[in-house]
């Protein structure tokens, strides 16, 4: 395990760096992400489930204060047919369909969301990725622009793209699994 890292290897990370960082994540948020996951795990797929379904909402809502409104995302979720199937092999279009409420367009929750449920396959997106990335992309290193919501939202699989993008330019060649800290 590495316990230090130096202050500028944000410039060329390596696989090394990229697990230093995830260390020090789960330091902050690890028990989270396990009641999070657990949740998951439990009963897998269970999309059908009302209560279960809001329980999850619930759980991301509160821990990482995405402020989605419950009854909407509920709507949202339970509304999608094959979710469970569509889950499981990773489609980039459910990200888009669970953000898309009634009551708004929810995508940094969706990320979140389609991660907890299968996290080999779906890299979160919020202000901590974005930033991140942002600063792993000095003179557009893997992506010609700003790295933000607005060239992401409608379109997740563009997001997935980019992380790829990212992991080629600098070589790393790491299991998908810890794409989530990215």
């Amino acid at each position: 395990m590495i316990y230090s890292i130096e202050a500028d290897s944000w410039k060329n990370p390596t696989a090394d760096v990229v697990h230093f960082y995830a260390h020090a994540f789960d330091l902050c948020y690890g028990k989270e992400d396990e009641s999070i996951f657990a949740s998951f795990e439990e009963m897998p797929g269970s999309y059908k489930s009302n209560h279960l379904v809001e329980r999850r909402i619930h759980l991301i809502n509160g821990l990482y204060h995405t402020m989605v409104p419950v009854d909407a995302m509920l709507e949202s979720i339970l509304g999608i047919e094959n979710l469970d199937d569509m889950i499981k092999v990773g489609d980039s279009g459910v990200v888009d369909r669970i953000a898309d409420t009634k009551k708004g367009y929810h995508f940094v929750f969706a990320t979140k969301y389609c991660c907890f449920a299968n996290r080999k396959k779906y890299p979160i997106f919020d202000s901590l990725s974005s930033a991140a990335l942002e600063c792993f992309n000095e003179d557009g290193k893997f992506y010609k622009g700003r790295i933000g919501i607005e060239k992401f939202k409608g379109n997740y699989g563009r997001y997935r793209e980019l992380v790829n993008a990212f992991m080629s330019a600098y070589g790393l060649k790491f299991g998908e699994e810890e794409i989530m800290y990215i």
